[in-house]
């Protein structure tokens, strides 16, 4: 836990069941408003194959009852991602039981029990991968990378409902060539924000767009980043006001967190800003 300024309130802990896994990683959370639930991939079934698991935590970060697997096919299931609705989590991962990487998302309770079944949320031929999730008041919003465009990885958006079921079609967001990779989704209040890393600048640059309910484009598409190093791995979050993206940068001469804060029509109104400064 952290102060609002940052500064470390409590010591780290351990959340999971560690003397039971083999590893644990890629941690995504979601807080209910007085627990916190916590996804992550887990090796403890074969050190080949990654399994989502799900822990929940107090309000103080101490873990509340064991790992909970949030689906039991064998598979790899990777990469989750979660948002709250506010009444239970939607988890998202890649999933190759179907033979190739596709997305799927579940439902589970405040208590860390999984809902019904898993919804397939693409199918392609392609390779879809690295999914986020926002709640948007009355249903789900998907972002992932998907290569079924001639081999060439775009941004995909899909909606599923309340109760798990898909809405819609898949809506491309990006058409640029070359790699559109790892995006992000937020929800402002009255439409998505994505951003991503696309290397359709010249350089590997960071974009940003807005969408309506139903993933219709709004307004046109932000170049959030301009220069000549590698901006890579961003992640957004909306203040109520404006919309905070923050990426991985070597500008500085190495790997550093920076930060850019866009108005709520995609203008850059602050940044860009280093975060982190060090020598590693």
């Amino acid at each position: 836990l952290l102060d609002p300024d940052g500064t470390p309130a409590s010591a780290a802990v351990n959340i999971n069941d560690t003397a039971a896994t083999w590893w644990n990683t890629w941690p995504r959370a979601a807080w209910t408003g007085s627990s916190m639930g916590v996804f992550f991939e887990d090796g403890r079934t074969n050190r080949n194959t990654d399994i989502v698991y799900g822990h929940l935590t107090d309000a103080s970060g101490n873990p509340i009852g064991t790992d909970t697997r949030i689906d039991s096919t064998t598979s790899r299931q990777k990469y989750p991602a979660v948002a709250y609705s506010g009444s239970e989590f939607g988890v998202v991962w890649q999933d190759d039981r179907d033979g190739g990487f596709e997305i799927y998302f579940k439902r589970v309770s405040e208590s860390m029990s999984p809902i019904g079944s898993a919804t397939r949320v693409t199918s392609t031929p392609g390779m879809s991968r690295v999914p986020s999730v926002a709640w948007s008041g009355s249903e789900y919003g998907i972002v992932w990378e998907d290569n079924r465009d001639a081999g060439d990885k775009e941004i995909y958006f899909a909606r599923v409902g309340a109760g798990g079921t898909k809405v819609g079609s898949d809506v491309r967001l990006t058409t640029f060539p070359g790699q559109s990779l790892e995006p992000e989704i937020a929800w402002s209040g009255s439409e998505y924000a994505v951003t991503w890393q696309d290397d359709g600048w010249v350089n590997s640059e960071i974009g940003f767009v807005r969408l309506d309910p139903t993933g219709t484009l709004v307004g046109t598409m932000v170049q959030v980043t301009d220069d000549s190093n590698v901006s890579a791995r961003p992640d957004i979050v909306w203040t109520g006001s404006s919309y905070g993206i923050v990426w991985r940068d070597n500008r500085s001469g190495n790997a550093d967190i920076w930060l850019a804060v866009l108005s709520p029509d995609g203008t850059k109104s602050v940044g860009d800003e280093q975060v982190s400064d060090t020598p590693d």
